[in-house]
């Protein structure tokens, strides 16, 4: 999956070696993408939750990724306690979202063990030194590169 802020999630279930690779963006988030993979894993595969084990990559941080009354509104309908995904700013009509947290606790309500969830640390905003940032680097440059999140099978392993 190629990402550039959003959230690269990568879910893999040792037991029926079925996986799946998720571009989770806002929009995604809103929508339960995570969910439905889940989902998809078990009515295709018998994957059980309590199987599975995430990896959620570098992506935009709560701290950093500014967005609209829209995405906020989003949320609103998404969500039932969706405050907890917000930290206001100062601008009027806009807030800071954390989509690892919305994107964790949507897997830990599918049923993935929250000991089964790993995730990265670093934000793509704050950290164009390592990663491409879509919202830093269309601003700067026009364009931006994409990061690419992989999850496969290894002959012998999983």
């Amino acid at each position: 999956v190629k990402t550039a802020d959003c959230v690269p999630i990568l879910i893999g279930d040792p037991v029926t070696r079925s996986f799946a690779a998720i571009h989770a963006g806002w929009k995604g988030t809103a929508a339960h993408i995570v969910t439905n993979a889940i989902g998809k894993m078990r009515a295709e595969f018998g994957a059980e939750p309590k199987n599975m084990i995430a990896a959620i990559g570098p992506c935009a941080s709560g701290e950093n990724y500014e967005v609209g009354q829209d995405v906020i509104d989003r949320f609103d309908t998404a969500f039932p306690n969706h405050e907890k995904y917000f930290r206001e700013t100062r601008r009027p009509g806009h807030a800071l979202v954390d989509l690892r947290l919305a994107n964790q606790d949507l897997m830990t309500a599918a049923g993935i063990p929250p000991a089964n969830i790993f995730t990265a640390p670093f934000c793509t905003i704050a950290r164009t030194d390592l990663f491409f940032s879509y919202r830093v680097e269309k601003k700067k440059y026009g364009k931006t590169g994409r990061l690419l999140s992989v999850i496969g099978i290894a002959e012998g392993r999983m």
